[in-house]
């Protein structure tokens, strides 16, 4: 719910994820945020309390 309302990122933004990976933001979502992983292309979908 916080991302959703604080928008910290917004879609087409790269960002990092503590584990160290990198890509871009596809959708925010109530529950969940896609990204783009760069390099490999594959989309992350990550649950928004993470």
């Amino acid at each position: 719910m916080v991302l959703y309302l604080d928008r910290p990122f917004m879609v087409s933004d790269y960002i990092g994820l503590p584990d160290g990976t990198f890509g871009k933001v596809e959708s925010i979502g109530l529950r969940s945020t896609k990204i783009r992983i760069s390099g490999k292309g594959t989309l992350m979908v990550v649950p928004n309390n993470y």
